[in-house]
Formats: C-alpha cells, structure tokens, sequence
C-alpha cells in the first residue's frame, strides 16, 4: 500500500515544463494555421473582387475616348497616375493609383506601361517578335500592368497615397490597342526627297531606315488629308498647304509629317477593339 501511495504523488516539476511546452507550441501552431487562413481568406476575395474590377477597368480601356485621355504620349516604362474616361480633367478620373477603386475593398498600387524588355520578361511577347506589330501604320498592343492590394494603412498626409502592407499584391496585365510613333515634320525644296529627310531625321534617334529597309519610317506629305494648315486672308480663313517658303532664300520648301517607330515609341492614338 505504502508503494501504490507514492505513485499517486502529483507531476514532477520535468513532466510540469514538458506539458506546457508541448501546450505553448500546440499555441504557436494554432494561431499561425490561423494566420494562413486569414492571409488565404484574403487572398480569395482580393481575387474575387480583382476580377470584377479588372473587367471593368478593360472594357473602359477598349473606348477610344478613354483610352486616348489615359495613355496620349505615354512611353513604355512611364507610370500611369489614372485611368480617365475623357480628356475633361475637371471630371474625377475613373480609377486612380493609391486610391480605392470606386465602392470595390481594392486598391490600385501602381499602374505603368510594360517596356519592351519587361514583356520579354514577363511572357507578354515573344523575345523574337516585333515591338511594334504593323510597321506600316505603327499599329500594335501596348500593356498596362496594374497592381492591386487589398488593405491599406493609415492615411497621415491626405496629399500622398496610401501606406500598403501585409497583403498579398496580385498583378493584372491589360493590353492597350493603338499606334506608336514618333512624329516630326520634315521639309525639302525637292518633294521627291522627302522621304530622305524622314529617314535621316529618325536616325537620330536610332532608327535605320533607308531604301531597302524603310519599314519603321512612314512619311506623309502635308496636303488636305493633313490638319497642318496655315490662315491668310480674312479671319477664319484657311488654306490647306503642303509647302512653305523659306524666308532667307525664298525657296519653296515642301512639307511632310514624318513617323518613326522605335521599341519605346509613345502612344500617339488608340484603336477602337
């Protein structure tokens, strides 16, 4: 009896550190599991909404109007503060970067054109394609990568953008449809040499075109398809032309708009889808 008693003494102070060990990390394991499945939680509904928005967001972006208030003389690479639905800016933007996208829980982070190197990188564009897809009207996709978030931190500066943290970001890529050049207007006494002046105008941006390899150069004599015109006479009068006069030599000099497409090229307009 006396040897049954004192196996029936309590818990040594060992057994005592070891359960509550065991217990303190059984603790630990719940709350991150908890964790995981808040983050996951949030994860899911980010994407859920994300979905929603970036449908609305690409449907606006397939408007001519918006498109072109948006994205007129951007260049790959450049960030995109807003989406606007016209060129008013007395009119709120659709979507803003650092701001919630309308009665949506979802921020937009960031937005930026993608440069050619980052579609490479990205799998947007095969590393053998064009940069520009019609060289003939400098006609191709560009891509608008929008980063999105879920939550945000405290507002201190109403002038600045929000604080992002502790989210997952999830990134959309949306194309953007329209032509990409640079344009200048060139002049030569000898309109058959025009298209001379318009090549050796985009060599100084790194652009070779010549007479068998003209592909990134299109030249447009100014004439009345052209809104280039100059006014004399009475007021409101105008006259279409397609030359000038040199003051100095008095030479007529003929005019044309020439179009240089480079991997960077900005968006000049935006195609209807």
């Amino acid at each position: 009896m006396k040897y049954l008693s004192q196996n029936q003494n309590g818990f040594s102070l060992v057994q005592v550190m070891v359960s509550v060990g065991i217990m303190a990390g059984m603790g630990v394991m719940m709350m991150q599991m908890s964790d995981n499945q808040l983050k996951q939680q949030k994860g899911m509904e980010l994407k859920a909404e994300q979905g929603d928005v970036a449908n609305i967001i690409r449907q606006t972006l397939r408007d001519k109007e918006a498109c072109e208030a948006t994205f007129l003389g951007m260049s790959p690479g450049d960030e995109i503060p807003e989406i606007r639905m016209n060129p008013d800016y007395s009119q709120p933007p659709f979507a803003k970067a650092g701001e919630k996208f309308k009665n949506f829980n979802v921020y937009i982070k960031k937005m930026y054109l993608l440069t050619r190197q980052e579609e490479i990188d990205f799998g947007e564009r095969p590393a053998g394609s064009n940069a520009i897809d019609n060289y003939t009207t400098g006609a191709g996709f560009g891509r608008l990568r929008v980063t999105f978030v879920k939550q945000v931190g405290a507002v201190t500066d109403a002038n600045t953008k929000h604080n992002f943290f502790g989210v997952k970001e999830s990134v959309v890529t949306f194309q953007v449809k329209g032509n990409f050049f640079d344009v200048e207007i060139v002049k030569h006494n000898d309109k058959t040499k025009l298209d001379q002046a318009c090549w050796a105008k985009a060599a100084v941006a790194g652009v070779t075109c010549n007479t068998t390899n003209h592909e990134r150069c299109v030249t447009t004599s100014l004439d009345e398809e052209s809104p280039f015109y100059a006014c004399s006479g009475s007021p409101g009068t105008c006259d279409w032309i397609d030359k000038m006069t040199d003051a100095a030599t008095g030479t007529s000099l003929y005019l044309a708009e020439c179009k240089y497409f480079r991997d960077n090229s900005p968006f000049m307009s935006c195609s209807e889808y």
